[in-house]
């Protein structure tokens, strides 16, 4: 989901319409899904009562009404914590569990590179032979 040009990852509202809805055809895949970016999506864009932004992890607290820093909709391992800095403002931590999983499968990834390359140089040898 990270952006074609700029490569940066999208922000938690953004990740949020890309997993609920369809790329193919731009249909949610709930209704209350749509219901929900949007009302996110009104949020980004209106100030706060003090006349500052809402940050996208305080968009998604309101809107999705977080409950033991659980993060409705970004599966189990999201968890929306504080940093021990500032209160205020709360970023999603993926949990544990998920970071592991994300180290085998590069691993595997990298495996899987060097077991291709070895393919492509046997086909090289083989073209010249």
């Amino acid at each position: 989901m990270r952006d074609s040009i700029t490569s940066q990852e999208p922000g938690p509202i953004d990740f949020y319409k890309g997993t609920h809805c369809r790329q193919a055809t731009g249909s949610w895949v709930h209704h209350r899904a749509s219901e929900i970016w949007e009302e996110m999506d009104t949020l980004r864009n209106q100030p706060t009562p003090d006349g500052t932004q809402w940050s996208e992890p305080e968009i998604l607290s309101q809107v999705l009404n977080t409950r033991s820093r659980y993060v409705h909709g970004f599966g189990h391992g999201a968890k929306l914590m504080a940093p021990a800095r500032a209160a205020s403002s709360r970023s999603i931590v993926i949990g544990d569990s998920a970071v592991r999983r994300a180290d085998i499968l590069e691993r595997e990834v990298q495996q899987l590179r060097v077991i291709v390359d070895d393919i492509k140089d046997q086909l090289d040898r083989q073209r010249e032979e």
